[in-house]
């Protein structure tokens, strides 16, 4: 685990509250980390489609920032995108805000790692599972685990 400084951490809480939207004050965040760097196969089973359809289903229930490399494609709906030039000073940024953040959704990679470490509940979608399952079953799967958290919330 990155031992983050102050800075860190005033860093992440002043992005959070620049650019959280009016309409999603108090919801809680989820980061999506939809591809890796390489991008196949998660991009051929996982289309940005899959993802802007996740987003659109819980809108106004969880505020959803991307995460991922520089050149991703962005998903639709997203209220901020953190997108990483593979720098020391990214790294500790997303620590920082995975620190802030209620929910992790997304590949089994780096951002996953970084969420586990910080016990963020996570719904992780291996590349197995994206193979052997539909879209649907795939957004069935999302749904429960979006369902879950907010039933704890509670």
């Amino acid at each position: 685990m990155i031992s983050l400084t102050e800075a860190d951490q005033k860093w992440a809480t002043r992005l959070l509250a620049e650019k959280t939207w009016n309409e999603n004050q108090g919801l809680p965040l989820c980061l999506l980390h939809p591809w890796d760097k390489i991008r196949t196969p998660h991009f051929e089973l996982s289309p940005v489609e899959l993802w802007d359809s996740i987003v659109g289903n819980w809108k106004g229930k969880f505020r959803f920032w991307q995460v991922g490399f520089e050149n991703d494609s962005a998903i639709q709906g997203c209220e901020y995108y953190f997108f990483r030039k593979h720098r020391a000073r990214d790294e500790r940024r997303l620590h920082a805000l995975t620190q802030q953040a209620q929910a992790f959704l997304g590949i089994d990679a780096d951002a996953m790692v970084v969420a586990k470490t910080y016990q963020l509940p996570s719904h992780v979608l291996t590349i197995s599972a994206l193979r052997e399952t539909t879209r649907e079953a795939t957004i069935q799967k999302v749904d429960a685990f979006f369902e879950t958290l907010l039933r704890k919330a509670k």
